[in-house]
């Protein structure tokens, strides 16, 4: 992810063209947070210490923190909800 909020190719870029290309549905968590990067005045550094545990001893970042678990479940919510035929009760 840090890569990409650098301005970098990404990672999984064939794949992702392969999804769209069959027109297979899919969530793509790192244009989110690709998105929701634009809204701060922030390193990408900075970005992804907001929402990731780093390992003391470790220069790689380790789980979501709550934070980033929470704007997980936020940011898949809606389209979690749109897969699902019938709708849970709450979203009917």
């Amino acid at each position: 992810m840090l890569s990409h909020l650098k301005g970098w190719e990404r990672f999984d870029d064939c794949f992702i063209d392969y999804l769209k290309r069959r027109k297979i549905r899919h969530f793509d968590f790192l244009q989110c947070q690709k998105q929701d990067y634009g809204d701060f005045a922030i390193s990408p550094e900075q970005y992804i210490d907001r929402y990731y545990i780093k390992p003391a001893a470790a220069a790689v970042f380790g789980h979501w923190n709550a934070l980033g678990n929470l704007f997980f479940a936020m940011a898949i919510k809606d389209e979690l909800v749109d897969w699902l035929q019938p709708k849970p009760p709450a979203y009917r």
